[in-house]
């Protein structure tokens, strides 16, 4: 009788033939939590680990720190919340992960965090069926109803799994097998991969082919291919024309992806490209360089074209600085993904274009890139963390209000709700850390 497969692997491979992500919330000791993550981060060529000590022999980085890594992409990411979550770090890198890619959130059992209110939120979204959730303590007993004393699934897979999970893998299995990734780059300009890419390089590059002080916002979630689309834009002008192109965001590795595509468009022409340094591009006689923000008005340094990636995670004052400087320019940022300030930036920056350059343009992006559409680990972490929070116009018909009877039924998770959407708007909150402070209240 042939072994049953590993659990792991049944959902990765699952996930790739979906080109979906999923959360898988490992719950039990580190012993067994690390012999679970070791089973799927083996079929993986870019795992990192979230947390302040790394296992494994996994890269890592802190919570701190993981701004750093956005723009940048992995294919596992393991989540360390044994002693405490970060949601804005989860926020943020959650949007890195690639499709057929995973998310492991290690947890500890129930105990000293279930007064917790905190947790308690948190313990409640793992029943949601976007994600798995695997505890220790069920596989144990199943494995000692079959008198199997190895703590499966390590060793026996997913024929041990709680029936529950069992049934939501095949769940995913058939979505799998009546789903159709559809990929839509063949025939596309520029070397884009959808349609929505190609529209948004066409409107980065009609700000330096069209009229000058009309600049560009640029908008998306996560894994739309917005630095994707700036790095092929800068390439096609770069082709076509001597240009000094200038890219500034929070950190070089924020922009690391859009480098990455310039270089491969400016390479597969099999020309001179020149790298005077790992911050700059140089082809013929024009160039791509980054510079940091502050330094870009410090030193006063001219280009004629600016592109300002991440712009909600930089300063209004600074972004109000290059607005008033550059004539040609190009912001492009996260709405929803790894802090409020996303809307409040859309809401707030609007302000000074209408002031000072009125003729702007503003274009979203919709299609995923890194993922296909109705992702789960997309609408785990937009549900939970309240990323796609929106208000809807109150219709009121009397000059009054009455609070009737369905209204003092309203829990107090809906008022908290409405409350972090407000607040975030207003730009009040930075990042969805303050969303527990709000439950926890």
């Amino acid at each position: 009788m042939a072994k049953p497969q590993h659990y792991s692997t049944r959902i990765i491979s699952v996930l790739h033939r979906c080109h979906h992500r999923a959360l898988v919330v490992l719950e039990g000791d580190l012993t067994w939590q690390l012999s679970q993550v070791s089973s799927f981060a083996e079929h993986y060529h870019a795992p990192l680990w979230l947390g302040n000590q790394a296992e494994l022999g996994i890269t890592s980085v802190n919570a701190k720190k993981a701004k750093n890594w956005l723009g940048q992409e992995v294919d596992c990411l393991v989540v360390d919340a044994n002693q405490d979550f970060f949601p804005d770090a989860f926020g943020m890198l959650s949007g890195t992960v690639v499709g057929g890619g995973v998310v492991l959130l290690l947890v500890a059992p129930p105990g000293e965090d279930e007064d917790k209110p905190s947790w308690q939120w948190l313990r409640h979204q793992f029943v949601r069926n976007d994600c798995f959730h695997i505890k220790q303590a069920e596989c144990l007993s199943l494995a000692t109803v079959n008198d199997d004393k190895t703590g499966c699934p390590q060793h026996s897979g997913l024929a041990n799994l709680p029936l529950q999970l069992e049934h939501q893998v095949k769940r995913f299995e058939d979505i799998a097998a009546d789903s159709v990734v559809q990929r839509e780059s063949h025939g596309l300009t520029f070397g884009c991969i959808t349609q929505d890419q190609v529209c948004a390089v066409e409107a980065i590059r009609k700000v330096v082919l069209g009229h000058r002080k009309r600049p560009l916002v640029l908008t998306a979630d996560r894994g739309r291919g917005k630095s994707s689309a700036l790095g092929l834009a800068a390439a096609s002008l770069m082709l076509e024309r001597d240009i000094k192109i200038v890219v500034t965001a929070p950190s070089f590795a924020t922009v690391d992806t859009l480098f990455a595509h310039t270089r491969n468009q400016l390479n597969l022409q099999g020309g001179a490209l020149q790298s005077s340094s790992a911050m700059a591009l140089i082809w013929n006689k024009s160039s791509l360089q980054f510079v940091a923000p502050d330094r870009l008005l410090e030193q006063e340094i001219e280009c004629d074209f600016l592109i300002v990636d991440e712009a909600a995670a930089i300063p209004s004052p600074l972004l109000v600085g290059l607005l008033s400087r550059y004539n040609r320019i190009a912001f492009a940022s996260t709405i929803h993904g790894y802090e409020g300030t996303g809307r409040g930036f859309a809401i707030k920056f609007r302000g000074y274009l209408d002031k000072l350059m009125p003729q702007w343009r503003e274009l979203h992006i919709k299609q995923a890139v890194r993922w296909a559409e109705l992702d789960p680990l997309e609408c785990w972490v937009f549900e939970t963390l309240l990323l796609n929070a929106e208000m809807t116009p109150l219709a009121i018909t009397d000059t009054s209000l009455s609070v009737n009877s369905e209204a003092r039924k309203c829990s107090q998770m809906l008022t908290n709700t409405i409350s972090y959407h407000l607040v975030t708007t207003a730009e009040l909150l930075a990042n969805p850390s303050q969303l527990i402070q709000i439950f926890v209240c």
